[in-house]
């Protein structure tokens, strides 16, 4: 057990935290290196030992934490460079300006390394400590949305801040990270509380309810979800208990979809063509999916920008496999799959409870909404209005995730090494 004291700048209202790893993370091990387990009453190796031999698995490969943060680090950056393919290969010479959105991009990526470095330089201990009055920003920013005129609408929702020659500020996309550093100090605080219906549920409850409800406002769903599935994994993976969702997802979800169905009309809308199988978007993408092949076509020959909407932003997947086939769609799973592993890593060689929480939460928030854009674009659930991280078109999206890729990569600041974790 170790004693982790949170820098000094730290407002008083975060607690030293007290982490020890979780008894099943260490199971005992053989010479020839295999888990020495015990046996549930059943027979079979209890559900605690294959977690800490998954958990022993992830640390035994892979280096110190430091090598795992630059791997990190250079995943992101081989997305952000596949998305500016992404954008070279669907732009149309029928523009004035055929280039003018690859520039912007570009400048995306820019500021996204930028800001990405900053946020390394700052801290994950910084970030949390900060992170109550970032949070009360983020709703004052969700609820300038609400203001007649406050909001660039798009796609019938009002879901983003109009800011001239800089582009558009999406708030949902920063609630996500701030969502995840809140609730990660909110847990250190709470300590065994967190537990507690009263005194843990209830308030974690609050503020989740305040921030999904401003962006269910919008109205955005898909945000609205995204965001509150990403919460509960945080505030669960630090000792909440499930069974207390039970009641509140089968109270609070039929009052929230009556009190919000005249502004939701459009979601059932675009349900019941899921339903019906006759969504144009994702019949198109399915299409040019298909005549990708396995190894695609030549850069600068594909159709589908001019017959798939948004294949710059959500659909920027039927690019990439329409240009370079199954091949360049199971490179682009497998940087995600690769980032959420190096993720789960660093989370796993924390030096605190702290740590772990924010790097699990931040490698989750990516490889999530990835699987969530993935799935939306090969027609396994209803389009959601989710992007591709570092892929898709926008600045909101590239920067925020940029952040979440800095703070990742400064947990190994402070981690322990393997044999320390597996000690």
């Amino acid at each position: 057990m170790a004693s982790v004291t949170l820098e000094a700048t730290a407002p008083s209202w975060i607690c030293t935290p007290m982490w020890r790893p979780p008894a099943d993370r260490s199971p005992s091990w053989s010479a020839r290196g295999a888990p020495s387990c015990s046996r549930d009453p059943g027979g079979s190796p209890s559900s605690a030992c294959w977690r800490g031999a998954m958990s022993e698995f992830i640390l035994r490969r892979g280096g110190s934490a430091n090598a795992s943060a630059a791997r990190v680090a250079l995943i992101a950056a081989s997305l952000v460079f596949i998305g500016l393919l992404v954008q070279l290969a669907v732009t149309t010479t029928r523009s004035v300006d055929p280039h003018a959105l690859v520039r912007r991009q570009i400048i995306y990526a820019s500021l996204a390394g930028l800001v990405g470095l900053a946020a390394y330089g700052f801290g994950y201990r910084r970030a949390v400590a900060w992170s109550r009055p970032l949070l009360i920003g983020t709703w004052v920013l969700l609820g300038f949305l609400l203001i007649p005129g406050g909001a660039h609408i798009g796609g019938g929702s009002a879901r983003w801040i109009e800011l001239g020659t800089f582009g558009h500020l999406q708030p949902s996309e920063v609630a996500k990270v701030v969502l995840i550093l809140f609730f990660s100090g909110f847990a250190i605080r709470k300590g065994r509380e967190l537990a507690d219906f009263r005194a843990g549920f209830l308030p974690a409850m609050s503020y989740l309810g305040i921030t999904a409800g401003l962006v269910a406002l919008e109205p955005d769903l898909g945000q609205t979800v995204f965001l509150a599935a990403l919460s509960a994994a945080v505030l669960m993976i630090n000792g909440l208990k499930v069974r207390h969702f039970l009641p509140v997802f089968a109270l609070g979800v039929p009052v929230l979809f009556v009190a919000m169905s005249e502004k939701w009309a459009y979601i059932g809308k675009r349900v019941e063509g899921f339903l019906a199988g006759s969504h144009y978007q994702v019949e198109q993408g399915l299409h040019f999916f298909a005549s990708g092949g396995v190894a695609g076509q030549q850069l600068g020959d594909g159709r589908a920008h001019l017959f798939v909407p948004e294949i710059r932003n959500d659909f920027a997947l039927v690019a990439i496999g329409e240009h370079s086939g199954l091949i360049g769609c199971v490179i682009v799973v497998a940087l995600f799959a690769a980032l959420l592993h190096q993720g789960v890593r660093l989370a796993l060689l924390a030096r605190d409870r702290l740590g772990f929480s924010v790097a699990f939460g931040l490698a989750l928030m990516i490889a999530l909404q990835a699987a969530v854009n993935i799935a939306v674009v090969t027609s396994l659930i209803p389009p959601k209005g989710i992007s591709l991280p570092f892929i898709s078109f926008g600045g909101s999206s590239m920067l925020v995730n940029a952040v979440a890729i800095g703070l990742l990569a400064s947990v190994a600041d402070d981690a322990r090494s393997p044999e320390e974790a597996m000690a």
